[in-house]
């Protein structure tokens, strides 16, 4: 049996609090990603989702535990792992084909042979007319739609071919419409790519409709819930999300989130609250609750 593209053992992360006591903000994290396969992660508000990709993208370091991307652990940043943010990070003063090519001129690339420099080029202009830009090649960010830009950054972290694709709510902050194209978009081009994936989002509908599995995370400190397979194949359309099956998932999912959520308990919390204080004011004014 293969061993998985990306791997979490026993992952845990903590932060200083303000008394210097270590607040723990993933605990115990186990989880996988196979070669060519899309997990979605999501989970209640603070359950640490974008913290979880940052440790796989080795943006931060582990408290404890081990996370590998095809068998290496994850020291630090690499070209194995391209990164999608949620808000834009385009260089403003650059151009759609220059954003595409920054990376060429890194340092770490200044030794690459003419035929590697000539492959770069050709996966640029490949990846730009995949993502529908090719029209937009000259413009700037500020000259584009929100949806165009994202459609760029998506390129951009491909570009390099990594081994894994990071996205971190990649389209939070864009409109019902713009998220329904840009969802036919990635799966169109995971169907050609064929990189791994991991995808963090707020929206249920989203990951099942993207994703081979949907991993929910519980807070305080994070932790893995469940898990849930996508039953449906990668070829895929919108009115998969009009079909009994899919609302089923859907409902079992969302229904994990509610119960390892604090919702509950603060409603339950308001609830005394008022009970309180209507009984305060019967004993101050005399008045009916």
């Amino acid at each position: 049996m293969n061993a998985p593209r990306v791997s979490l053992e026993r992952v845990g992360k903590d932060y200083a609090g303000h008394d210097g006591v270590p607040v723990p903000v993933l605990k115990g994290i186990d989880m996988t990603a196979s070669d060519h396969e899309f997990v979605a992660i999501v989970g209640a508000s603070g359950c640490g989702k974008s913290t979880l990709l940052r440790l796989v993208a080795g943006l931060d370091d582990v408290t404890s535990g081990t996370i590998r991307v095809a068998g290496r652990p994850v020291a630090g940043p690499g070209p194995d792992r391209g990164m999608v943010f949620q808000q834009s990070t385009l260089f403003p003063w650059l151009t759609v084909w220059q954003n595409l090519r920054f990376s060429r001129g890194l340092a770490v690339n200044a030794e690459a042979t003419s035929l590697e420099v000539s492959q770069y080029l050709a996966r640029s202009e490949a990846l730009l007319n995949m993502m529908g830009l090719a029209r937009v090649r000259e413009s700037y960010p500020n000259q584009l739609s929100g949806g165009m830009q994202q459609r760029v950054n998506i390129a951009r972290a491909l570009v390099a071919n990594p081994e894994v694709l990071l996205m971190d709510e990649p389209f939070g902050a864009l409109d019902a419409q713009t998220r329904e194209t840009m969802h036919d978009l990635v799966l169109h081009l995971f169907a050609a790519e064929k990189t791994t994936a991991l995808f963090v989002t707020h929206d249920v509908e989203e990951a099942i409709y993207l994703a081979d599995r949907v991993v929910v995370l519980a807070p305080n400190p994070g932790r893995v819930d469940s898990t849930h397979v996508v039953p449906w194949g990668r070829a895929r359309a919108q009115e998969l999300k009009l079909e009994s099956a899919f609302v089923t998932l859907k409902g079992e999912i969302l229904a994990r989130i509610r119960a390892t959520s604090a919702v509950h308990a603060d409603h339950e919390l308001l609830a005394s609250m008022a009970v309180g204080a209507r009984a305060q004011s019967v004993r101050e004014g005399g008045t009916n609750p």
